[in-house]
Formats: structure tokens, C-alpha cells, sequence
């Protein structure tokens, strides 16, 4: 992350108050830690289960051995990103690099329904309950509803796609029973999250406000005289010339601006007159 504040009266540059977390609307605020720990865990069991459809695929024949080569092309290029995801990727976008991946998960099982005539769509359907579960650890009730949405389109997609290509009537019972098993287990999850996690993440989200709001600046309480030295030497006059302005000696000038530097805590003049216009003295 960037630097917060920089420049004349700000923090110095480079310095980040916030932890290594993103904050989701109403997500679980995982620390960026957690958060690659999970993605990185995630990467670790898909190749295992790439495997195990390798495996079937030589013991079951698949519906094309050109799908299932593209399939493992592209499951096996875009969990080598989730690897490389898990350890590189900014804190900023590491909610976005999640909710990718388990949306590539869901497809991914999808894909393993259109491959595969043998396997049995509810073994399928069941790994979508743990794909919930990573979609509510990374994303919170958003990412709980939308994993759900993506199941009930997609299954409706698919089971409609293949009743046409067999023939086969549209097994609506199936869809609707197993979409409603998602959609409630999606609404549990998410109430787990906002009841149990909800009010730690509000903690933590009003300390970081806190710490992050930019601190009041003492008050600077000036004379009506210096006031006047002030404004001339925003204009530009130096204290000889503010000096004729004002009538006074040039060593009574050079008094007030000290005095001006050390109220303002300045090294020279335009410093004193830029903190001036932070505290909209000037």
C-alpha cells in the first residue's frame, strides 16, 4: 500500500498506518496473512484433486479426451497463478484473487459434469458446500450469495444444455431441491459470519479509522499585530518593506517572525506561511 500522507504538513512519506488486512464491506476482514494462507491452501488441495480426475479419466471414459485435455490445461495454468497469487499478489488485491479462484472452482466442477457421464452430479453438488465455505472465509455474506448464485445459473445452465444434447427430460426436482440445499447453505454461513465475526470486524474497523484519522493540529492563537506581519509576508514583502508598512523599527519585525517561526514551527518564512494555510489562519 501506499503512503497515507506526504508533503508539507503531512506524515513522512512511506509511512503506512494500516495492517496488512483489506476490509470487506461485510466480509470477515481476514489480514492479508490469513488471507494468502487460505488462497495458498486452496492451490495445495487442487492438485490432488486434478489428480483424482486424471485418474478417473484413464478408468472412466470421458464424453471427449480433447475436453479433458483442455480442462487440465487450464485448471493446471490457473492454480500455478493461484500459487504465485498466494505469495505475490498486493494486499489490495487479494479479495479480488479469491473471489476469482473459487468462482474458477465452481466452473471448474461444472466442466467435470460435462466430461464425465459417469459421475454422479450430487458428489459434485456436495463440493460446493465447501466451495461456500472458502467464498465466506475470503468474501463474507456478499461472497456466500453470490457462490450461490453462481450455482443455481449454473446448474440450471447445465442440466438445461445437457436435456437438450440427450434428449433427456430437464430434471427440475434435482435443480430446484439442490439449489435450495446452497441457497440455505448460504444463508447460514452468512449469518455464522455476521454473528460471529461481524462485531470483531467492527472493532477492527474502528480502531484503523482511528488510528488513520488525521490528528487536529494545535491551535495557533495569534495578535491582531502578528496577524498583520503574517499577511504581509504572504504577499511577499520583506521586513524592511513591512516595516515601512506598519510603522515600526525593522529589529521589532524581525521579532515577530521569530516569534511567527516558532508558533508555526517553521525553518523559514514560506514554511510558516504554508502550516498558516493548513490551520486556515491565512
Amino acid at each position: 500500500m501506499g503512503p497515507l500522507l506526504g508533503g508539507a504538513g503531512g506524515k513522512p512519506e512511506g509511512m503506512n498506518l494500516l495492517p496488512p488486512t483489506y476490509l470487506q464491506r461485510s466480509g470477515p476482514r481476514l489480514t492479508s496473512t490469513q488471507a494468502r494462507q487460505l488462497i495458498l491452501a486452496g492451490s495445495v488441495v487442487r492438485w490432488p484433486g486434478l489428480a483424482f480426475v486424471l485418474i478417473v479419466g484413464l478408468l472412466v471414459p470421458p464424453r471427449s479426451v480433447l475436453l479433458l485435455v483442455v480442462f487440465t490445461l487450464w485448471a493446471t495454468a490457473y492454480n500455478l497463478y493461484a500459487l504465485q497469487a498466494s505469495r505475490r499478489a498486493p494486499d489490495s488485491a487479494l479479495a479480488r484473487t479469491g473471489r476469482m479462484l473459487w468462482i474458477l472452482d465452481e466452473l471448474s466442477c461444472f466442466a467435470i459434469l460435462a466430461i464425465f457421464s459417469a459421475v454422479h452430479t450430487e458428489v459434485i453438488y456436495v463440493c460446493f458446500i465447501l466451495l461456500l465455505m472458502e467464498a465466506v472465509a475470503l468474501d463474507g455474506a456478499e461472497g456466500g450469495m453470490l457462490a450461490a448464485a453462481v450455482f443455481v445459473v449454473g446448474v440450471s445452465v447445465y442440466q438445461g444444455a445437457m436435456s437438450a444434447i440427450t434428449g433427456q427430460p430437464f430434471p427440475g426436482t434435482q435443480v430446484v431441491l439442490w439449489s435450495l440445499v446452497v441457497v440455505v447453505s448460504a444463508g447460514i454461513l452468512s449469518a455464522f459470519d455476521r454473528i460471529l465475526v461481524g462485531p470483531q470486524a467492527q472493532a477492527s474497523r474502528a480502531e484503523i479509522s482511528s488510528a488513520t484519522e488525521p490528528r487536529p493540529q494545535p491551535a495557533v492563537r495569534l495578535t491582531a499585530r502578528e496577524q498583520q506581519v503574517l499577511e504581509l509576508v504572504a504577499e511577499g514583502y520583506s521586513n524592511t518593506m513591512i516595516a515601512t508598512r506598519l510603522h515600526l523599527s525593522e529589529s521589532t519585525i524581525k521579532t515577530y517572525m521569530e516569534t511567527l517561526l516558532t508558533r508555526f514551527n517553521a525553518r523559514n518564512r514560506a514554511e510558516a506561511v504554508a502550516a498558516a494555510s493548513r490551520l486556515n489562519i491565512l
